[in-house]
């Protein structure tokens, strides 16, 4: 092998070597997983005439991810002697054009319809886990040679049902300990996770999938988008100034409930968001109690906003509401996918189990989501009352 790279980790080896249809990479953060198979790419693309395509969520994804990486780490630390075979680059297709043929696009696709476009010899679908199935499916079926995935493992998803059982398919399992080139300053915080965050020193240290005990919603499926057809449709939202103000759409279908972040963001007024954001205000919007001038405030910018209802055990209440749902996601919710993923229940140490109470912690989506469940569940009232409820939740 010709070596293109000054550095190597076992994790490219493993990738190089594997002459399987489907290789995944399962590994916690900076574990080189995503550096290694783009080397591994490199290679390929310089070894014969291909069609290289990485796909990433969306294109905001690419640019802060596996494009950034190849641009800005693998690129650089290609050997001179190789790196004028990638000068030809067309930046607003983001594409490669090597001189022997080869082409290396990075791109992302909206539906499984925009999926079915183009074909392919080499396919790498960067953090597998936050594109849905349906696109996946549609690109591998026009692969013609080998697949490459990698994720940080929160959960188990559809790579572990679909591509894993495949005995065409190999995994390969890697953490910080696989890569000798990780700066010390980020070896020590991942290091420190294990005595603040157990949890998360297991998935994005150790690369461990995580296991579902104490997570309040551990089943929900992702979509690309709202349903246009529903039968109910309401806005959630949590204030927020030093923390995120969250704003989340709900539609319900069929005992579906689909949810869409809108905004969150820290350190904005109510106008601010009302000036970066366009929505249905006719539409009613649920928000947290606590902020009455702020309530006020959105009705006079003409929403139909109510303080959401407030009281004992409405917490509880509130979750088991929205776990009578099937959830679903939309893939563009990144912070709303974040929080639901670390929203989990109180560990009672002398008991030793999780109880019936969240971690009051990271949970602004979650608390406006449930707050617009409620208004799903006690139309009537929110719409003939005009209480001023108080509380806590």
């Amino acid at each position: 092998m010709v070596e293109l790279f000054s550095n190597y980790t076992d994790v490219f080896y493993w990738n190089m070597e594997a002459d399987h249809r489907f290789v995944g990479n399962q590994g916690g953060t900076s574990s080189s997983k995503t550096i290694s198979i783009l080397q591994v790419l490199c290679h390929i693309a310089l070894s014969e005439k291909c069609v290289i395509t990485v796909v990433g969520q969306d294109i905001p994804n690419l640019k802060k991810g596996s494009l950034r990486d190849f641009q800005n780490i693998v690129l650089p630390d290609m050997h001179d002697s190789f790196k004028n075979k990638f000068k030809e680059y067309n930046k607003s297709d983001r594409i490669y054009n090597l001189p022997n043929g080869s082409m290396i696009e990075f791109t992302s696709f909206s539906d499984f319809q925009d999926a079915k476009n183009g074909k392919r010899d080499y396919l790498f679908i960067n953090e597998a886990n936050g594109i849905p199935y349906t696109i996946a499916e549609q690109l591998i079926q026009r692969t013609r040679c080998q697949i490459f995935f990698d994720w940080n493992p929160d959960s188990e998803f559809w790579y572990h049902e679909h591509i894993k059982p495949d005995k065409r398919c190999i995994t390969f399992y890697s953490n910080f300990n696989h890569n000798p080139f990780i700066p010390e300053s980020i070896k020590d915080d991942i290091l420190q996770w294990k005595i603040t965050n157990q949890r998360k020193y297991k998935i994005y240290g150790l690369g461990k999938t995580g296991k579902l005990e104490g997570l309040i919603y551990p089943n929900y499926d992702l979509i690309l988008e709202l349903p246009i057809i529903y039968d109910n449709r309401v806005y959630g939202l949590d204030f927020g100034y030093t923390d995120p103000m969250a704003l989340v759409e709900l539609r319900t279908w069929n005992n579906n409930l689909y949810a869409d972040e809108i905004f969150y963001e820290s350190f904005r007024t109510v106008a601010e968001m009302d000036k970066l954001i366009k929505i249905d205000k006719s539409i009613p919007i649920i928000c947290d109690n606590a902020r009455p001038e702020s309530i006020k405030e959105l009705k006079q910018l003409g929403y139909n906003a109510y303080a959401v209802e407030k009281g004992k055990g409405s917490v509880i209440t509130g979750i088991e509401s929205v776990k009578k749902y099937k959830l679903n996601l939309t893939v563009r919710s990144v912070n709303m996918k974040n929080e639901i993923k670390n929203y989990v229940r109180v560990y009672d140490k002398k008991e030793g189990k999780y109880i019936d109470e969240p971690v009051d912690k990271d949970n602004h989506i979650m608390d406006a989501k449930r707050y617009g469940v409620h208004y799903l569940t006690n139309k009537s009232k929110y719409q003939n009352s005009k209480i001023k409820y108080s509380g806590n939740i």
